[in-house]
């Protein structure tokens, strides 16, 4: 998902993460353990104040 109000990328991997980018800065910022599978989607309200991430075996966070 990308954030247009912060330049920001979260990308979901394999092993439940989700990693946050700088576009600008072009590093890492964070990185946060959401599932204990992989992350398949990863998106965020309008107002980028909320995160949700759906994982492989089908749960879904919302976090802030």
């Amino acid at each position: 998902a990308y954030s247009p109000l912060n330049h920001y990328v979260y990308c979901g991997n394999r092993k439940g993460e989700i990693n946050i980018y700088d576009v600008r800065m072009h590093k890492k910022l964070q990185k946060i353990t959401a599932h204990d599978s992989a992350v398949k989607a990863v998106a965020l309200d309008s107002d980028e104040y909320f995160m949700a991430t759906g994982s492989s075996e089908g749960n879904v966070k919302v976090n802030k």
